[in-house]
Parts: structure tokens; sequence; C-alpha cells
């Protein structure tokens, strides 16, 4: 009986570490899920220090209604080329912790 008692903890470990191994892998294989929308809309306002801006955009068939909303925008060229008023097209990205515009198109400038 002595020797089954000190084999029980070796036991116990192994099949914990059996059981969250997988789990583990799973976890760490598993890439982030990135959605993609088509956003159109018109830039309320620009905040290059944080690489943000607000959009007064159409409704999103299938993920949003219509709203104003803060946007990142990762590419300083694209910031750069914006101006409040300006209609866009963009695809909007949307992941579990962050969305943000890409591919930018000014369809009209503000007059």
């Amino acid at each position: 009986m002595h020797l089954t008692a000190t084999f029980r903890p070796r036991r116990l470990v192994l099949f914990a570490a059996a059981a969250v191994l997988p789990l583990i892998a799973t976890g760490c294989a598993r890439k982030p899920q990135v959605q993609a929308y088509r956003l159109e809309g018109r830039i309320i306002g620009i905040d290059k220090a944080h690489h943000m801006v607000n959009v007064d955009s159409k409704a999103i068939p299938g993920y949003m209604d219509a709203m104003r909303m803060d946007y990142s925008i990762p590419d300083d060229a694209a910031l750069a080329s914006l101006k409040a008023g300006d209609q866009i097209e963009a695809t909007l990205k949307v992941s579990e912790d962050r969305t943000w515009l890409e591919s930018i198109r000014i369809v009209s400038a503000p007059k």
C-alpha cells in the first residue's frame, strides 16, 4: 500500500497535464477571427494624435444600424489624407478586441 500512495501524486500530475495540454495547444493555435464589412459615411472629426476618426456611417447590413462612432486608422498616410466632412467608403475590420478602418477611399470632399 505504501507504493500506491507514492505514485498517486505522480498519476494526478500526469492526468492533469494530459487534460490541460490539449486546451493550451488549441488556444495557442487559434488565430483571431477578423470580420470585414463595407462602411460608408462622413468624417465628423479627426484625432490624429490617437489615430482615430469619428464617422457618421450608414447602416451596415448584418452588423449594425446607422450611427456615429469612433474608429481607429492605423495607416498614417490614410489618416493624413482625411478631412472633416469627407464622404468615405472603407473596409471596417472587426476582431474580438478592436475595430479599425482600412482601404479608405474619399468619395467626395467638403465644398
